[in-house]
């Protein structure tokens, strides 16, 4: 089975957001950043899930969500019973 990484999502609140900039100036992935219109851009796959950006925010206008990947259980229940058929023929 393939592993996959989790993935971050971050909630902004743009009712909240001052644009101080502060997440973006924290980030050390560079994960945050402002586009031209001010408009906060966030880039997932550079995230490392740190938190640095909602324990800084001022206005406690963001949060962020860490995803697991989804897992196709019929295949995990699959692949888990044929090892498990191995290991048990393989004692005997």
């Amino acid at each position: 089975m393939e592993k996959e990484e989790l993935r971050s999502v971050l909630l902004a609140d743009p009712r909240l957001c001052t644009k101080c900039r502060l997440c973006e100036k924290l980030c050390p992935t560079y994960a945050i950043i402002f586009d031209n219109k001010g408009t906060l851009v966030f880039r997932t796959e550079r995230c490392i899930a740190c938190y640095g950006c909602v324990v800084i925010c001022p206005k406690k206008a963001l949060s962020l969500e860490v995803q697991a990947p989804e897992v196709d259980l019929d295949k995990l229940c699959q692949e888990k019973s044929s090892r498990s058929l191995i290991n048990f023929i393989h004692r005997e």
